[in-house]
């Protein structure tokens, strides 16, 4: 007998950005504190695995040095799959 599935894995993916061109950094310690009041406000344990962590350099133009830029991937799973739409909302 096939019903809904009790487990469901949905993937997140975070990377570091600019706000203004080449100022203001956004971190991968910022978005990932941003990830977890999200999830959390939307009533979902904080159940993450990380899938994978990429980092490459960025020059925006040729007088700065290259910034390192970071992204990461996670796992959330889920019970109830109408509660992402309150992560999503909320974040």
């Amino acid at each position: 007998m096939r019903g809904i599935p009790d487990r469901i894995f949905f993937s997140i993916s975070l990377r570091e950005y600019f706000q203004d061109k080449d100022k203001n950094k956004v971190g991968i310690e910022t978005l990932e504190k941003q990830l977890v009041a999200a999830v959390r406000e939307a009533g979902i344990p904080d159940n993450f695995q990380i899938e994978n962590i990429y980092g490459n350099r960025w020059q925006y133009g040729k007088k700065k040095p290259a910034d390192f830029m970071e992204s990461k991937r996670y796992v959330l799973e889920l019970s109830d799959l109408s509660k992402i739409d309150g992560c999503v909302k909320s974040g």
